[in-house]
């Protein structure tokens, strides 16, 4: 009798042990998880942007980074349709891999998606189902993506797919899908079935 209740309590104690260390284990898969899942914006651990909040935060902003800050796309980005957004943000010192992603229904309203591209570098990031509209006949410069990109930037293996530059009636308009001033480097990049009017 001694022996099978020493066995029991053996028993007993392996299976608390062996829940305790398996709900150690889950909890530090978790932790690893979650701070894999933000990233620390270096070249090794980039920013990961995976849903339209982490896109707003990161990408969305009137601030240059003061050295240079890595973002890496793990999921399309739709944004919500009742969504406004203001454009005309900045984006410096970036390096933005989208690794393939799409980023889904943005709607601009007399302004392009970035003022200015300055020291980054935008690869493999596709948008769809897009547009800027330009009622305001004193902006010249109509773009979707970005006014200007400056001499030491790219915008390398990008889509724009049914994205859409609307202008006002008049002449004095410059109008582009990436970007109305390039001192930079646009390479390898797509425009398929927009329009520009």
């Amino acid at each position: 009798i001694m022996k099978k209740r020493i066995l029991s309590l053996l028993l007993i104690v392996l299976v608390v042990l062996g829940s305790v260390s398996a709900g150690l284990v889950s909890a530090a898969d978790t932790i690893v998880n979650a701070l894999s899942d933000t990233g620390k914006g270096t070249s090794t651990d980039p920013y990961i942007i995976s849903d339209y909040e982490s896109f707003k935060t990161y990408l969305l902003t009137d601030k240059s980074y003061s050295s240079k800050t890595y973002f890496k796309f793990t999921a399309d980005i739709a944004v919500p349709a009742d969504e406004s957004l203001t454009g005309n943000y900045t984006l410096g010192n970036a390096e933005i891999d989208g690794a393939g992603h799409t980023v889904s229904g943005i709607k601009l309203s007399n302004a392009p998606l970035y003022k200015s591209v300055s020291g980054s570098a935008v690869r493999r990031l596709n948008f769809k189902d897009c547009s800027a509209v330009y009622s305001d006949t004193a902006i010249e410069n109509c773009a979707f993506f970005a006014d200007e990109i400056s001499k030491n930037s790219f915008v390398t293996s990008c889509r724009f797919d049914n994205v859409n530059v609307t202008v006002s009636d008049r002449e004095n308009a410059n109008v582009a899908t990436v970007a109305v001033n390039n001192a930079g480097y646009i390479t390898n990049c797509v425009v398929k079935s927009g329009t520009l009017s």
